[in-house]
């Protein structure tokens, strides 16, 4: 199971990569497994500056922190003024 990530500060150190990050004529700058750290997520936003297109990156679901819980929904209580 994977999901696209497709906005490069949304990588953290800790991702595995559920597919080959290839360059568009097909060199592969990353395998699939590859666990992500601060130097190789610095090598995709390098990559990603000097191709001028951001790749889409595979992750794996396994890999991915847990979702932020949402905000707890505001309660306004209102007291009438005599």
């Amino acid at each position: 199971f994977t999901e696209g990530v497709e906005d490069l500060k949304d990588l953290q150190p800790g991702m595995v990569l559920a597919q080959d990050l290839a360059s568009p004529k097909g060199q592969v700058l990353l395998p699939g497994g590859v666990r992500l750290d601060e130097r190789t997520i610095t090598q995709v936003k390098n990559f990603a500056l000097r191709a001028g297109q951001t790749p889409r990156l595979h992750i794996r679901r396994d890999s991915m922190p847990p979702a932020a819980p949402a905000p707890p929904a505001h309660v306004h209580t209102h007291t009438a003024q005599p």
